[in-house]
C-alpha cells in the first residue's frame, strides 16, 4: 500500500481547492469581461473541470481508505493469532 502523500486532511485540501477554483474564476471575471454567453460558456468550463478533478480526488482518497481498511484487517486478524491460546489458534478469523 501506498502511504498517503503529505499531511494534509483530504477534506481539507477538497475545500482548499474549491476555494482557489472559485476565486480564480471571480479573477478572471474581473480582468477578461466577456459576452453573457461567452461568460457562461467559460463558467461551464471552469465548473466542468472542477467537477472531474473532485471527482478524481474523491476516488483517490477512497482508494487510500480501502486500503487501510484491508490492513487493518490483516493487523487485527494477525494480532488475534498471537494472542489467541495455543489450542485455538487455528480457529481464528
Amino acid at each position: 500500500m501506498e502511504e498517503p502523500k503529505g499531511g494534509h486532511v483530504g477534506s481539507e485540501m477538497v475545500v482548499a481547492f474549491l476555494g482557489g477554483a472559485f476565486l480564480g474564476a471571480g479573477v478572471a471575471l474581473l480582468l477578461a469581461p466577456k459576452s453573457g454567453q461567452e461568460m457562461r460558456s467559460t463558467l461551464r468550463g471552469y465548473a466542468q473541470k472542477v467537477e472531474h478533478d473532485v471527482e478524481a480526488r474523491v476516488k483517490d482518497i477512497t482508494s487510500t481508505i480501502e486500503a487501510c481498511q484491508r490492513l487493518c484487517q490483516e493487523h487485527v486478524k494477525f494480532c488475534r493469532e498471537q494472542l489467541a491460546p495455543e489450542g485455538q489458534k487455528s480457529g481464528c478469523a
